[in-house]
């Protein structure tokens, strides 16, 4: 059997193509990070150590600075970036409130230093722990295929993540800090058994028999979740299925073809559509997944729309159905500031530079807002539409999800889809569909996820 330095080495030269690149190690102190840190340091020329300092213990500040010390020791560099709480989180989403701020922190410092790439000290035992979490939920197989070794987070696609220590148990890691002399400090989290997660890996350490056969079956599940990544994939850039309209932001699907393709990839390419024509990656209910695809496979829903997550899906014709971003109650959206100058994403589909309008012509302000088309807007936008008659009209129900400029006063000063503009106000704006995930992103990434889509790492 494989050391775990071999392990390391291993899947090191898999994903990193260079031993000159600065790598980046998320250190908590705890002995998987330390031992990760070492490793490093004994293949690259650059090892950043990362300490997030959560503040949520007293004695966080003091052990931040005890893992600098441990981690200058080995010969890497590092930094401590603490973390400020608005207000603390509830007891029970500690766990899940600080991992995503330790992950926006993590990413932000990797962004400003230009590193390519974060390691993170997740082991077997966490793989397996994941996959047991999972499978209690009822996960499906991609849950079940556990976590990637390299993945890109789609708000800091420049940095990747790698996790070498996959094929390490915790034993084996902390043997390592112990043959290298490395100090190492001990969370007092970790063992809590108010943690499920704490609870799982306690059983795990309990019965070292379960690890290899667990961790071949999610390396089974892993090889299964790939195939039907890869044909749904196929399916989408294959015989025009999916034409998407990037003028308005919405995609047109043949029904016939749909209809061919096997469930689990039907259900992908429909999951993923969703995600990219909303901008909005909140997971919609696997029921309701599984039941909108369900109509749709069997021709029931040609006379009726339905909604998923925050899109809506309608039919077009006995050939094609829509999918595009739901229409948003004006109640429950706020609009959105803009300044002139300033270049924004709006409701995470189109990004909208707003300038003015000509040198002469001093816009009536420098600050205005941006909301969702409401009926009102039709007839100034038919205006519009008679004074450029190339223009193409969207499908009726799509109209609400594009976006209107107004004034302070709400008083309407463009409607860019529609060539609408208040030319006293002195402003115009550049348009552009360009959602935060790629298409392909949306269909390969969609499932790196834990009962919620926010493709953050465990």
């Amino acid at each position: 059997m494989a050391s775990c330095v071999e392990h390391f080495r291993r899947s090191v030269a898999k994903l990193v193509p260079s031993r000159d690149a600065a790598v980046a190690v998320a250190v908590s102190g705890g002995s998987d990070s330390v031992a990760l840190t070492y490793l490093a340091r004994q293949v690259f020329q650059r090892v950043v150590g990362i300490t997030v300092d959560h503040r949520l213990r007293p004695e966080s500040s003091v052990e931040a600075v005890k893992t600098g010390s441990i981690v200058t020791g080995i010969g890497a560099e590092h930094h401590v970036i603490p973390l400020e709480w608005a207000a603390r989180p509830d007891p029970g989403k500690v766990q899940l409130a600080a991992r995503q701020k330790r992950y926006e922190a993590l990413f932000r410092f990797c962004r400003e230093k230009r590193i390519g790439y974060l390691m993170t000290a997740h082991h077997m035992d966490d793989q397996l722990g994941t996959f047991l979490i999972r499978l209690s939920k009822g996960s499906s197989i991609d849950g079940l295929a556990g976590m990637k070794e390299a993945i890109a987070w789609y708000q800091s696609p420049e940095t990747q993540i790698l996790r070498p220590l996959l094929r390490c148990t915790k034993k084996s890691l902390r043997e390592v800090c112990i043959e290298n002399h490395l100090e190492w400090i001990e969370d007092p989290s970790n063992a809590s058994d108010v943690y499920k997660r704490n609870r799982i890996n306690k059983a795990l350490a309990v019965h070292p028999e379960l690890h290899a056969g667990l961790g071949s079956l999610v390396e089974t599940c892993g090889l299964a979740r790939d195939v039907l990544q890869k044909k749904a994939l196929h399916a989408m850039n294959s015989n025009g299925m999916v034409q998407v309209d990037h003028l308005y932001g919405y995609a047109k699907v043949s029904w016939p073809q749909y209809c061919r393709l096997d469930g689990p990839v039907a259900r992908r390419v429909l999951l993923a559509l969703s995600h990219y024509t909303s901008g909005h990656y909140t997971l919609p209910n696997y029921v309701a997944l599984s039941r909108a695809h369900q109509m749709f496979s069997e021709g029931k829903a040609k006379a009726t729309n339905m909604t998923l997550g925050m899109s809506i899906l309608v039919p077009a014709d006995d050939a094609t159905f829509i999918i595009s971003r739901s229409n948003p109650p004006n109640s429950t959206v706020d609009p959105t500031p803009i300044a002139l100058g300033e270049t924004i994403l709006w409701d995470k589909r189109f990004k909208i530079t707003l300038s003015q309008l000509e040198p002469r012509t001093p816009p009536t302000s420098k600050q205005f807002l941006i909301r969702h088309m409401i009926q009102a807007d039709w007839e100034l936008a038919r205006k519009g539409i008679r004074k450029v008659r190339t223009t193409a009209l969207p499908p009726e129900m799509i109209r609400g999800g594009l976006p209107v400029i107004v004034n302070k006063d709400g008083k309407v000063v463009l409607i860019p889809h529609f060539r609408v503009i208040e030319r006293s106000a002195g402003v115009v704006c550049e348009l552009k569909f360009a959602p935060e995930k790629s298409l392909e992103y949306c269909l390969l990434g969609c499932y790196e996820m834990q009962g919620k889509l926010c493709n953050m790492p465990p």
